[in-house]
């Protein structure tokens, strides 16, 4: 007895039919579509002109102009807002004296405390004569010095930062005086032109007074031009206006009066020289002269 064919089952996902279910939403009920047709879009539903969102362009930002009637000059690196108070305050420092005379104290007794450590050194002795390079002065840093007084440290703000460049300016010129000291062979040590002995030991020499130590920069510390730009430049930027020009000058110029009656009056002094007497024979030669003899190299050379 013939069996009868086996049913075939359709894959899983395919429809044989001739029709199939299109749905276009989950209430619609199924339709059929014949092979070959298509589905064509119907038009665009419209919204009621009442539910439609209201689309509205962005503000402009509003810009402000700001100007001003009356120009005001304004220092490189500085806001305009600081210009007008800044030449206010500082045109204040220089009408009011206690600025001034605090700084000029400041400078005097800084000057005073860098002496009582000064000293010189490298000196050649030949006979009596002395004999020292440039730079054969040395002392303590006087901007330091400047700043370490209680007039200065009292100060603060703007009245500070003036002092600041001050004690800067006043330090480079005296530096610039210092480092070029010279000791042009002095007759300090006259005992040394016959010494009676194989070796001077050491012996104080003859007082002279500071300026006769010879400085090509002399005047970067005695005239008021000279100590007024130095103390100018070390100024910041926005401090270099006219209304702190007055307060240099008369600084400069009570400065310079002081440094140059201080060289005339000050003493060099103690400074102990020594050495060998090389053609010292006795009893044929019983004196000879000091040759190539040094000092000790101590403070309190300027006392």
């Amino acid at each position: 007895m013939r069996k009868p064919p086996p049913r075939q089952t359709p894959a899983k996902g395919r429809d044989d039919s001739p029709a199939q279910k299109v749905t276009s939403g989950p209430t619609q009920r199924p339709t059929a579509l014949k092979p070959g047709s298509r589905i064509v879009a119907g038009p665009a539903k419209r919204l009621h002109p009442s539910r439609r969102k209201k689309q509205t362009a962005p503000k402009p930002p509003v810009v402000q102009l700001v100007t001003s009637q009356t120009p005001v000059s304004v220092a490189p690196g500085q806001s305009q807002e600081q210009g007008p108070d800044l030449g206010a305050e500082l045109a204040a420092l220089a009408d009011s004296g206690s600025l001034r005379n605090a700084l000029v104290k400041a400078v005097k007794d800084a000057k005073d405390q860098w002496k009582i450590q000064a000293h010189f050194r490298n000196i050649t002795i030949h006979a009596v004569s002395a004999i020292g390079t440039p730079g054969c002065l040395t002392g303590p840093d006087l901007e330091y010095l400047i700043l370490q007084t209680p007039e200065v440290k009292s100060l603060s703000g703007l009245a500070e930062a003036v002092a600041e460049a001050v004690a800067e300016g006043v330090d480079e010129a005296f530096d610039r005086w210092r480092s070029k000291v010279t000791v042009p062979g002095l007759p300090w040590y006259p005992a040394f032109a016959a010494w009676p002995g194989p070796e001077a030991p050491p012996t104080p020499n003859v007082p002279f007074p500071l300026i006769s130590c010879v400085s090509a920069q002399v005047t970067a510390i005695t005239v008021p031009s000279n100590l007024k730009s130095a103390m100018y430049d070390a100024l910041p930027e926005e401090l270099k206006r006219p209304e702190i020009v007055p307060l240099l000058d008369q600084l400069a110029t009570l400065l310079a009066a002081h440094f140059g009656p201080w060289l005339a009056s000050q003493q060099v002094s103690l400074v102990m020289g020594r050495g060998p007497v090389p053609s010292f024979a006795p009893p044929f030669v019983p004196v000879g002269p000091v040759v190539n003899g040094s000092i000790i190299e101590a403070p309190r050379h300027l006392l």
